[in-house]
């Protein structure tokens, strides 16, 4: 299970230029399944179809290619370790 942090940390799939703060106030278990973490990526897109804000829109779009990267990371660390064995 990943685990993501607030404060000055940042998301790994972050570029290391990026310094928006993570969205997230409190510690939070993120799955460590890709499918699960597209799916809340997918969730998020969809919610920020609602947002009658921008800054809200563009933080829940954001929120979603954070979750598609971290997805995107575990199934290249998946295959890597695939490729070991």
């Amino acid at each position: 299970m990943t685990i993501a942090a607030t404060g000055t940390d940042r998301v790994g799939s972050r570029q290391e230029t990026d310094k928006r703060p993570i969205s997230i106030i409190t510690l939070v278990a993120m799955p460590s399944d890709p499918s699960k973490l597209r799916e809340l990526a997918a969730w998020y897109r969809e919610f920020a179809e609602r947002a009658g804000n921008p800054t809200i829109w563009d933080g829940r779009k954001r929120t979603a290619e954070d979750l598609d990267a971290e997805a995107d990371r575990i199934e290249q660390a998946s295959s890597l370790g695939a490729s070991q064995h």
